[in-house]
């Protein structure tokens, strides 16, 4: 039986199953979350999942700006490329969710044999055109990678908290690796400090696509039920920016005035330009937090320290 499906208990009553751990133990968290208390994962109830999803990816809203994005892969792509280049040497890798497909020509300026899946089809295309990058659109669990085991990473970034089935995706991913090779990961950390804090408020509850959010534990359970071994996990700030502007951001929409700040950001500008527009002024502002909160630093790695920060990060290896 599959993690996802609803069981039927002995009054009749549906209930839905832990979509890492199987469970039954889910409790309501908090906006459309429950909470799973054998391993803390947070997932969407699905009964509303097949029309909320079929209209979230029918819009463009599930697309990232462009020029924001070419913009902060190219500030952050050296960085993580590094990374992951201090436990693996340079061979194939395999982007899932490569979006616009910066990262993935960042990686074969410095030597790797690269490929990638995305969603959109927008951004895959551009990907093929304009970097000539090897980009398959659609889902990985549909691409030909599935089951090559030939590649030494996979790389996905922000993409795991958005597929109705975690499990499912962790198999594929597995099935693209070689023996030895490994999954890079990057997710929102439902146990950060962030999301204590800002509880309803937390930026990455309020997406309709964030469908399972993970704590370390949550996914370091999935990892294993997977078939990998973590090697590393410790997280960061990651896209979340700073954090104590993210507290004042979250302060802001309890008290009911994001609206009105969208609103006056957002007049006379088309759709397009406000999305640019609204990431130049997040840039702005965080980078003004982090000049004028400079002495908060020790804090914030503190918090990473304790695996409290908002992004999650981990290296997996295939056994």
């Amino acid at each position: 039986m599959s993690l996802e499906t609803k069981t039927m208990s002995e009054r009749g009553t549906a209930q839905t199953l832990c979509r890492v751990c199987g469970s039954e133990t889910l409790r309501s968290h908090m906006l459309r979350y429950r909470r799973c208390q054998a391993c803390q994962l947070l997932q969407v109830d699905q009964a509303s999942l097949p029309v909320e999803l079929a209209r979230y990816y029918s819009s463009d809203s599930f697309e990232v700006e462009r020029n924001s994005y070419l913009l902060s892969m190219a500030r952050q792509s050296p960085r993580d490329i590094e990374w992951i280049e201090s436990f693996v040497p340079r061979g194939r890798m395999l982007e899932v969710g490569c979006s616009w497909g910066k990262f993935l020509d960042v990686a074969r300026n410095r030597g790797w044999q690269v490929s990638g899946v995305e969603l959109s089809q927008p951004s895959s295309e551009w990907a093929r055109t304009e970097l000539d990058l090897p980009v398959f659109t659609g889902k990985l669990e549909d691409s030909p990678f599935v089951g090559s085991a030939v590649f030494d990473v996979v790389a996905t970034w922000h993409v795991i908290e958005h597929v109705p089935s975690p499990m499912e995706f962790l198999h594929a991913c597995r099935s693209c690796l070689r023996p030895g090779g490994y999954l890079v990961l990057k997710t929102p950390n439902a146990a950060s400090f962030l999301a204590r804090v800002n509880g309803q408020a937390w930026s990455w509850a309020q997406d309709v696509s964030h469908l399972c959010l993970f704590s370390p534990q949550s996914l370091e359970d999935a990892l294993a039920k997977s078939g990998f071994k973590v090697k590393q996990l410790f997280t960061r700030r990651g896209d979340f920016g700073n954090p104590w502007f993210e507290i004042v951001r979250g302060t802001a929409v309890k008290a009911g005035f994001q609206q009105r700040a969208k609103k006056a950001l957002h007049t006379d500008l088309a759709a397009g330009d406000s999305r640019s527009q609204r990431a130049k002024t997040l840039r702005r502002l965080n980078l003004a937090f982090d000049a004028g909160l400079f002495l908060l630093r020790p804090i914030e790695e503190a918090l990473n320290r304790s695996k409290m920060g908002p992004e999650l990060r981990i290296v997996a290896a295939a056994i």
